[in-house]
């Protein structure tokens, strides 16, 4: 069943009434064929269309949605440049326009009071000032310090060639044409009609293309996969009492709900990702799916500037950061703006028996992807150079209590635990109190940790989590120790590592068995000595199996 505004198209494309308007959508010249023939100045009422535009497009004020101020600086990070980003946003709004352009001509608005050539006059108004939308846009979401791949930095972010190009297509037009009628009309027109929310899904589809892992990582993961449905097929334990286990196959989590309907909402908030589970265990990252999109509407992937990745499983202008710190506040220091910050409290596993906090600043995080890279950023900092780390695993994230020592020592006090509805001038999140304990399951928080790309482009499930106010957390002066709420990082084994070790064990055994009845024409005496070196093998196993699970369990 087709959604209204994916209806709307395919009507419009069995009529035949759309494709010749597309065509020229990455055409410049065959663009300019089409420009208006009639300026915007004014409108009749106290409000112009020009700065309605800019604000829907910046703060999205006549929607119930907030998307721009979370989608147009990932875009902008994505793109790399300030030029690559300039064109790619102009280029939506072009293909936003040229689709108010058809539903004007279709003429279905009048219904809903609007005029015919106002509504068209409003559409081509649009087109010709998508170059000053677009710097308008990169201007305000640029981020503050960040050098892009040409070298250029913020102060370039509006350029006077765009701008200047609208200026000459209102002159070549007379530049004295008002749109007269409904300002209300034109709004509805404007920001809630099917192009709207095309242009608006086409951002955030942009913004969320799937990162392309090379061939030998997704067999990795493949085969990494199907041990675990294997596994947690065969090992799922009992539901608890008073608790609900939302699954998808062999990936599962159990939750309290404290109030109704709270699991459906867990439920809403992920198919509105655009994920699904097609086998065991695996949540897919977001795919477009063509019956939602108008054909063409994608722009190209931009080019990614050649740099060192350190970890490919970021997105990747999270992994040429370019001066950028993921998180970090960018609106500089001062009693006025400390206000403002926030931090995620995580501990980190440090030892044996011990974890320690770590305070990361999340004031710029816009999107479920930016917290969970951050959150693998810092877990891969503290733990990624230890003695066998790649044997080691996070096997579950949990939302805690604690308490904070000295030299930031922590312990924990209950899991799942969240700040109370009292503390809300400390912390925050959303809903407070929770309507849904843990807010994320362990096993889910886990997935997006290893798979950050698989997140959101909105912050849906990271307004879930507890977030400290205006200051880090530290120790009483007094007591010695504070109390506070945060994520856990729990490791354990990796076993399909492990398992992997343990096949490559038995074939070195299997192979000098071999070697030896081959040289020697001893059977037995060379299926002796494998089996020996695979109970020694199996021996020492054991106990590296031991000092890593004693990490903590799950």
């Amino acid at each position: 069943m087709l959604l209204p505004h994916e209806q709307f198209w395919s009507d419009a494309e069995e009529n035949g009434e759309i494709s010749s308007v597309y065509e020229p959508l990455f055409d410049s010249d065959a663009a300019g064929e089409i420009s208006s023939a009639t300026s915007l100045g004014s409108v009749e009422t106290s409000g112009s269309v020009a700065e309605a535009l800019t604000d829907a497009l910046l703060y999205d004020e006549f929607l119930l949605f907030i998307w721009p101020q979370f989608l147009w600086p990932q875009l902008i990070l994505g793109t790399g440049s300030v030029v690559n980003a300039r064109e790619q946003i102009a280029q939506l709004i072009l293909r936003y326009s040229l689709d108010l352009e058809v539903l004007a001509l279709k003429g279905e608005s009048q219904r809903a009071g609007g005029d015919a050539a106002a509504l068209l006059r409003a559409s081509r108004f649009v087109q010709r000032k998508r170059h000053v939308l677009a710097s308008e846009i990169c201007e305000k979401f640029w981020p503050p310090g960040f050098v892009d791949g040409n070298g250029s930095g913020a102060g370039v972010a509006k350029s006077s060639a765009p701008a200047t190009m609208d200026l000459d297509d209102d002159k070549n037009n007379g530049g004295q044409a008002e749109l007269g009628g409904n300002f209300v009309a034109l709004k509805q027109f404007l920001f809630h009609s099917e192009p709207f929310y095309c242009f608006r899904d086409n951002v955030g589809l942009l913004v969320a293309q799937p990162l392309v892992l090379p061939v030998q990582i997704g067999l990795f993961d493949t085969a990494r996969r199907w041990f675990e449905n294997f596994m947690t097929f065969t090992s799922m334990p009992k539901i608890q009492p008073e608790m609900t286990r939302l699954s998808w196959t062999c990936l599962y989590d159990d939750y309290i709900e404290k109030g109704p309907g709270a699991l459906e909402g867990l439920k809403g908030s992920l198919r509105n990702y655009g994920i699904h589970f097609r086998v065991a265990a695996d949540l897919e990252s977001n795919v477009p799916r063509a019956g939602s999109l108008v054909s063409g509407t994608i722009c190209p992937q931009p080019t990614q500037p050649k740099a060192t990745r350190p970890d490919m499983r970021l997105p990747w202008h999270w992994q040429n950061r370019n001066n950028i710190e993921p998180g970090r506040c960018r609106l500089g220091t001062g009693v006025d703006n400390d206000k403002w910050h926030n931090y995620i409290l995580a501990l980190v596993p440090f030892g044996r028996w011990v974890s320690k906090i770590i305070q990361a600043e999340v004031c710029t995080i816009a999107s479920d992807q930016d917290f969970f890279s951050l959150l693998r950023l810092v877990y891969r900092n503290r733990r990624g150079l230890l003695t066998l780390s790649w044997l080691r695993r996070v096997k579950g994230i949990h939302f805690v209590q604690f308490d904070l020592y000295r030299d930031e020592i922590t312990d924990v006090r209950s899991r799942p635990a969240l700040p109370p509805a009292e503390l809300k001038g400390q912390y925050i999140y959303d809903p407070m109190p929770a309507d849904l304990v843990p807010p994320i399951g362990p096993n889910l928080l886990v997935h997006f940790f290893e798979n950050p790309t698989h997140a959101g482009v909105l912050p849906d499930l990271y307004r879930r989590v507890p977030k400290k106010l205006r200051e880090k957390l530290v120790p009483c002066p007094k007591k010695g120790s504070s109390s506070g709420w945060g994520i856990e990082f729990v490791e354990g084994v990796d076993t399909f590592v492990f398992f992997l070790c343990g096949c490559a064990c038995f074939l070195l055994c299997l192979f000098a068995a071999v070697a030896w009845t081959v040289a020697r024409d001893d059977v037995q005496g060379g299926f002796g000595i494998g089996g020996f070196l695979l109970a020694f093998a199996i021996f020492c196993g054991g106990i590296v199996h031991s000092a890593l699970n004693g990490q903590g369990s799950v």
